[in-house]
């Protein structure tokens, strides 16, 4: 019995860091585990003024941050980001690509709108974030460790549909 007790409580300890995306007023819509080969995430967007589609590759960086790794435009223009932050730039498929980022942030925000078409993908999954806030103006996306208890609770709840009745949206 001691030893059963002895084993939940390790893997309580255990902290998984999953990112988590909350609306305006702090309530969780969502969360993923960023482990392995899914510690990384994107998120996708029409760009505003050029109406073409960019994309923003982010990773975990250390003490729970979110390191920006790279970035894909795919059009030409002003009022595309680079500066003396690193980074090499080249041309891909027709897309401006910045490699080898490593601009650091505490949380992300970010309002979509039904234009800009802003998508989460995390684990293979691309997801609306105007449907994952469920009419909430704001997301805000951070990294936050969690136990090894709730990263099972997260896998079964994938697998169930999570506690709003969506299939695979990651919230546990």
């Amino acid at each position: 019995m001691a030893a059963a007790a002895l084993a939940v409580a390790a893997a309580a300890a255990v902290r998984i860091p999953f990112l988590v995306v909350r609306d305006e007023d702090g309530n969780e819509a969502a969360c993923f585990p960023l482990a392995g080969r899914q510690a990384s995430f994107s998120i996708g967007y029409m760009h505003s003024v050029a109406k073409l589609p960019s994309e923003e590759f982010f990773t975990r960086g250390p003490g729970g941050s979110i390191l920006l790794i790279k970035t894909v435009y795919k059009g030409l223009g002003a009022g595309l980001p680079f500066d003396s932050e690193g980074g090499r730039v080249s041309l891909q498929e027709g897309a401006i690509v910045i490699e080898g980022l490593k601009r650091s942030f505490e949380s992300i925000t970010v309002i979509p709108l039904p234009f800009t078409e802003h998508r989460l993908t995390v684990g293979g999954r691309s997801l609306d974030l105007m449907t994952l806030l469920g009419g909430h103006s704001r997301a805000v996306l951070a990294i936050e460790p969690r136990s090894l208890p709730a990263s099972a609770l997260y896998s079964l709840k994938n697998l169930i549909g999570d506690c709003r009745g969506k299939r695979g949206t990651g919230s546990p």
